[in-house]
């Protein structure tokens, strides 16, 4: 197991970022960290409020991360902390925090007992077991941050906003880079909302948006966008529209693509988008569809069924329209895709939401002995298994994990 490294080299990630290209070699990628205190606070809070399909246990979710991480660093691919760039930024800036450790875990314990009791009638995590990762996490944080940046860090997770910041581990959603068009997230649930400015926040302090070569553009006002909907794709930019972004989002988003002359391309599910049909199943579009080579895309064809495709254009004055250019399905075939397909069982294990490290490897969320392991296997690829049996229980997995900021 590799150990995590707390300042990356400012050269490492001040030059050349951009993805132009899912298939692309992936040469850096933004990562969250273990999960920690926040998230154990999110297995005391239900569902439609913690944005978890169900609960899971903390501890080994941990260990998947870590093994995850290793994965990828050993396939060359480096792995930038955000937590560990935090960190830099409170040392740096020397702030401090509002209590010591011991004030700390009194505090987290605290919001533990009284989620417990307001929600321990609606299937959350029973208290006795989840107390013991408070402990784990917060001693993990101290060794690695000392105690006064670690205290500070699990404030702002766990205790500062209203609601804990227990997804912040799914590192793609709160921005995404499309060629050079840095696009920061206007997230839908309120649990999550934080999570940008947080990112933003230590990301702009750290350098890593800062190169000149970048657009920044903050999605704002009535638009919606997240990260996981933003997949670059044979020269074209996609954009899913359906749970969780909006087409006002992606209007904002894809104006600075456009004016480089790029075509993006929204895969439409009306029903999601109007709240006629629930949206966590398949909430981005890194849910259900997803390149596994230049010109292969392993999709679920139910979901890819229910879509249409809008294309974003701009009219001689340089306003956006939308303009509808059929199916999904049939979008797909002009294109010559090779289809591998899913059935929506598989989607729902989080089979599409894998991270492609480029030249024919695939690190997949499922464990082994899985059918897309086989069959992209059959067609040349060398398929890494994360098994990430807890952490896709919060509705994702490791492409969900990953923000991409260099391939190529």
């Amino acid at each position: 197991m590799t150990k995590d490294r707390l300042q990356p080299e400012e050269s490492e990630v001040l030059t050349s970022l951009g993805v132009y290209e899912e298939t692309a070699i992936l040469r850096k990628a933004l990562m969250w960290g273990a999960p920690g205190a926040e998230t154990v606070l999110g297995q005391l809070l239900p569902s439609e409020i913690s944005c978890f399909q169900t609960q899971f246990d903390v501890s080994e979710a941990r260990r998947e991360f870590k093994t995850a991480q290793t994965i990828l660093e050993k396939e060359g691919v480096e792995v930038i902390l955000v937590k560990d760039l935090f960190a830099k930024m409170i040392h740096e800036k020397g702030l401090k925090p509002e209590g010591n450790l011991g004030r700390l875990k009194q505090r987290i314990i605290a919001r533990a007992l009284d989620y417990y009791k307001m929600y321990r009638d609606k299937g959350v995590s029973d208290i006795e077991e989840v107390l013991p990762w408070v402990d784990e996490t917060l001693e993990a944080d101290v060794e690695k941050y000392g105690e006064e940046a670690a205290v500070l860090i699990n404030e702002v997770l766990s205790l500062k906003n209203e609601l804990p910041l227990s997804n912040v581990l799914y590192a793609r959603d709160q921005s995404n880079l499309l060629g050079r068009t840095w696009i920061w997230s206007s997230m839908k649930h309120r649990i999550r909302q934080p999570e940008v400015h947080l990112y933003k926040t230590v990301l702009n302090h750290c350098g890593i948006t800062s190169s000149p070569e970048l657009d920044q553009i903050q999605v704002t006002g009535e638009g919606r966008f997240e990260g996981g909907d933003g997949i670059v794709s044979g020269g074209i930019y996609y954009i899913g529209v359906g749970g969780r972004t909006n087409l006002e989002g992606v209007k904002q988003a894809a104006d600075p693509i456009i004016q480089k002359h790029g075509r993006v391309i929204i895969p439409f599910d009306e029903e999601r988008n109007s709240g006629l049909k629930k949206e966590m199943d398949a909430m981005h579009l890194d849910t259900i569809w997803m390149p596994c080579g230049p010109k292969e895309i392993v999709a679920c064809g139910d979901e890819v069924a229910r879509r249409k495709v809008l294309e974003v254009v701009a009219d001689p004055a340089g306003k956006l329209k939308l303009t509808d250019i059929g199916l999904f399905a049939d979008h797909l075939e002009q294109r010559g895709l090779d289809l591998v397909p899913l059935s929506k069982a598989e989607q729902a294990r989080y089979a599409p939401n894998f991270l492609n490290l480029g030249n024919g490897k695939l690190v997949l969320s499922l464990a082994d002995g899985n059918n897309l392991t086989a069959e992209l296997t059959k067609r040349g690829k060398t398929v890494f298994n994360a098994d990430l049996k807890n952490i896709t229980k919060g509705y994702g997995g490791l492409h969900c994990m990953t923000a991409s900021i260099k391939r190529g």
